[in-house]
Order: C-alpha cells, then structure tokens, then sequence
C-alpha cells in the first residue's frame, strides 16, 4: 500500500507559513510606516526649521527676515538647500537688505532639531552681501537692552565664496565702499560671542590678493562700526602698474586691531623693482608704517611711514582720504628727509644715469596726489624746501666748467688756467614746486665758492624746457675773471658792473631746452 506525505499538513509545516506570512506583514508594515513616516517628516520638518531659523534671525538682528525657498531632504538626517535670504532692519525699511544670501545649504542631525538651539555643523553660502548703512541712518536703531534669546542658531564653521561688503552712503551722488571677499571661513558663530575667520580678497588697485584672519565680533548691527577685530594680514604680489605712472610688485605685511571704524595697524612693505614712469632703472623701495583706519570709510590716517630707498630714508605722515563721487583716494602727506642723497632723489624722477648731481641734502615736502585716471606725474602736487651740501656735477666737462668759474668768481683767473684743480663743492637751496609735470623754482639759489647764483623760473619734466631768470653775484670785478690783455680792455667796464657791495652783478636768463639751453647775460638796471 503507497503513501503519500506531501498530501498530508504537519502542524510544524502549518507553523513554518504563518511565520513566513507574519514576517513578511511585519516587513510590509514597516516599509510603509517608514515611507509614512518619512513623508510625514519631509512634510512636516520643512515649515519647522524654516519657522526657527526666521524667528531665530529675526529676533538676533532686530529685523524682517524673508526666505525665498527651502528645501530639504531626511534620507541621513536633514539636508537644507535655501536661497534668497534677506535681513532688512526695521528701523530702516528704504535701505537695501543688511544681509542677503543668493543660496546656502547646511546638515543637520535629527537630534539637532530637537533641541532649543538650532546647532549646525558646516553651513556652505553663496553670494553673502553685507550693506552697512551710513552713520546718519544707524541713529534710527532704537536702543534696546540685550535679553535672553529664545531662538538661537549656533554654526560651528561658515564657507562663504564670492561674498562682497559694502559701506553705504547718505547721498545717491556718493559711490559706496566696497570689498570684494572671494573666500570667507568664519568658525564659531554664535550670538553675542566673536568668531575666527580668514579672509582672501582681491583688491583692486594695487591689483593683488589679501590674506587675513584673525578674530572679530560680536556684531551689533546698531553700531557696526564697534565691531571689534584683530588679526594679521599678508598682501602679496601686488601689481602697482595698476595705478598710472609707477610700476613695481609690492608685497606686504603686518597686524591688526581695534574697531572697525578705528583699526590701528602696523606693517611693513617691500617693492624691490619700484619706478616711476620716467625715472631711471627700477630700484628697491621698503617702508614701515603705523595707520588708523576707517572701515566704514575707508579712510586712513598715516603716523608715520618710515621708508628707505638706495642711501636715503623718508618719514612721512598724513592722511589717505576718499574723495566723492570719484573712484580713489587723495593721499596728503608732510615728508621729512634729515639725510638724504641728490642723486638718489633724481634717480626717482630722472631717466639719465648717473643723475646730473650727487651730494647731501635735507628737505621738507607737501605731497598731494589726487585720485584720477592719468599718470602720477600728471596728478601730483609737491611743494619742497631743500638745502644741499657738497654738491657735484656727474659730469666731468660741467664740474671743470664749474671748477674754472669758481675760480675766475675769486679773482684767481691764472689758476684758472692751470689743469688739474681741485673739485669745488657747491651749495644749492630753494623753494621747489611740482605740478603738472613742471618744476617751478622760487627761489633757486646756487652758492659756490666766489659765486652766488639766484634763480626764478620753470622746467618742463616731459619737453625738457627752460625758462629762469635772475641775477649770478662774482666775488671779483669783471677784469679780475681775466688775465693779460682781457683783463686790461675790461678794467673799465669794472664800475659798471659792481652793485651792492659786490665784485660783479649780472642778470641772467637760461632758456631753451636741456639739450640745447640758451643763456643770457646782460648788465643789472
């Protein structure tokens, strides 16, 4: 007889289904409470933390606070995509937002949202632009007593690239100050605590990248201006050709702090191939300054700037001042040199080398550069004293020329003959003025030994012209300046030529071109 046990249902068989039958339920079930669930959450978690970040925003910053969109995504954790951020002050309704943001996205935990503050980790921004109203607008902020913040927003770190900050004006005539930041990190962003950050921005004239970091806040955006901060800055391969008339590549550095609006800063800058355009060959320029700058402006006060170039140094200080509605700055500086070098000063300004003179000189200058787009030669305005001391011509033909004359003023006209006589050093003050790329002497006085030269007038630096007048004063009588038969036929035109208690007085005038001067010499009136 045959049996047939597949026909037959144990009760573990039966047992074996229903497991089967219950896993697979409970498998179903909990596919479709996490689908449930996540849908509920994507759908409900979305008004949540856009509801706490405004308040939360709204309430730090005394502001109306809008959110173009929002999205976010749960499959690990909370995923945030937003744009169009804006932070528009109450109490300032007619100016541009003091925040916008074009998009940022951040994570956050589950847990993270549970808690009363709003803790992120790394929050990744877009297009952040700060506009700081003008002072006259800040007065509007009601004072307000610092309370307990309800809603907070920690962020541990902030990237921000291509954000840009900008100083509003009063008037619509007055262009605003900007800076343009292409990389932003800030770590530790909490209310009423400061912050790290570094910064890398490019600035446009001198065309070059800033590097800084350092430490700032807390803000309060009543008073922007107080904001503190502190820090070290680099400026590296800076392109001065960027600025019409100099060329060179500076580089420079130093540290920071204070407030925004009054930034003490000490640095250093070192350009080893500086020129200006139409001086000789490139040379190295170093200085050492101490500022006070003006954020909110872009003012800066300068006290003092110590520089050294070739065998000579410099003290100056002054001001460096925005003019309105006019892109760039007016420099003004008083300039001190104690011990400086002719030829190093000449070097500067002069294509020929060796420059024409060498010798020892101390001066005192006005500097005035206004901002403009033609060439620094063009927009400067120097007016300098000076005194010279033992000056020399680098040309050996001029120095005999000079040499002999000096002689001849003494009334040593047989020396004068002679070959090989010493050197004389000559003197040189005045009054100098530069302006318009011409030198304009008043008075010129040039002293050698046996001789006076007082000289009035102008010299072209672009067409080389001349044009002085003025009177040259000789120890010696006109005869005297001769030998032999000369001296005798000029002995009688000596009383017509004596002035003033002197040998020889003679007016003069130097026209022409440097290439090719004309003098002049006729009798004094």
């Amino acid at each position: 007889m045959a049996h047939t046990h597949n026909s037959i249902s144990t009760p573990t068989s039966r047992r074996h289904r229903w497991f089967r039958w219950l896993a697979a339920s409970l498998l179903v079930l909990l596919v479709v409470s996490a689908g449930t669930l996540y849908v509920l959450v994507a759908k409900y978690a979305l008004p949540v933390l856009r509801g706490r970040i405004l308040r939360a925003l709204s309430t730090q910053f005394q502001s109306n606070v809008s959110l173009g969109s929002l999205n976010v995504s749960v499959q690990h954790g909370f995923d945030l995509d937003g744009q169009d951020l804006r932070i528009q002050p109450k109490a300032l309704p007619d100016y541009p937002p003091v925040i916008t943001v074009r998009s940022f996205s951040c994570h956050l935990r589950w847990r993270d949202i549970l808690e009363r503050t709003l803790h992120i980790r790394m929050v990744h921004v877009e297009g952040l632009k700060i506009n700081i109203p003008p002072k006259a607008a800040r007065n509007r902020f009601p004072h307000r007593k610092h309370h307990f913040l309800n809603e907070q927003i920690f962020i541990d770190r902030m990237e921000c690239d291509h954000a840009r900050l900008q100083f509003l004006t009063d008037s619509a005539e007055k262009i605003p100050l900007r800076f343009q930041v292409h990389r932003l990190v800030l770590l530790g962003l909490a209310p009423r605590h400061s912050m790290q950050f570094t910064a890398q921005l490019l600035n446009p004239r001198p065309k070059g990248e800033i590097h800084s970091q350092g430490r700032l806040g807390p803000w309060d955006i009543e008073s922007p201006g107080l904001l503190p901060l502190s820090g070290q800055f680099s400026f590296q391969n800076a392109d001065l050709s960027t600025t019409k008339g100099i060329q060179g590549t500076l580089s420079s550095q130093g540290n920071f702090h204070g407030t925004l609006e009054n930034i003490q800063v000490d640095g250093s800058t070192d350009t080893p191939n500086f020129r200006i355009d139409g001086g000789g060959t490139p040379i190295r320029l170093q200085m050492q300054f101490h500022a006070v700058v003006d954020g909110t402006s872009g003012n800066t006060i300068l006290q003092p700037v110590l520089a050294q170039f070739l065998h000579s140094s410099l003290v100056a200080s002054g001001q460096v001042m925005r003019v309105p509605n006019v892109h760039g700055c007016r420099v003004m500086l008083n300039i001190q040199m104690n011990d400086a070098r002719i030829e190093d000063l000449l070097h500067l300004g002069v294509k020929v080398n060796p420059p024409a003179l060498t010798g020892r000189t101390q001066l005192t200058a006005k500097f005035d550069l206004e901002p403009g787009k033609e060439t620094v030669m063009r927009r400067v305005a120097i007016q300098s004293s000076f005194h010279a001391v033992a000056v020399r011509f680098t040309s050996v033909k001029m120095q005999d020329r000079i040499d002999t004359l000096s002689l001849r003023a003494q009334g040593k006209a047989k020396q004068a003959k002679l070959q090989g006589n010493a050197a004389v050093d000559s003197q040189m003050q005045g009054t100098v003025m530069l302006k318009n790329d011409v030198l304009t002497f008043h008075p010129l006085q040039y002293q050698a030994p046996g001789m006076q030269i007082h000289l009035n007038g102008t010299y072209a630096l672009d067409s080389k012209k001349m044009n002085m007048d003025g009177t040259a004063r000789l120890d010696a009588t006109v005869s005297q300046t001769m030998t032999g038969i000369k001296s005798f036929l000029l002995k009688p035109l000596d009383r017509f030529f004596e002035k003033n208690g002197t040998g020889t007085e003679v007016a003069i005038k130097i026209s022409g071109t440097e290439a090719s001067p004309k003098f002049t010499v006729a009798r004094v009136p």
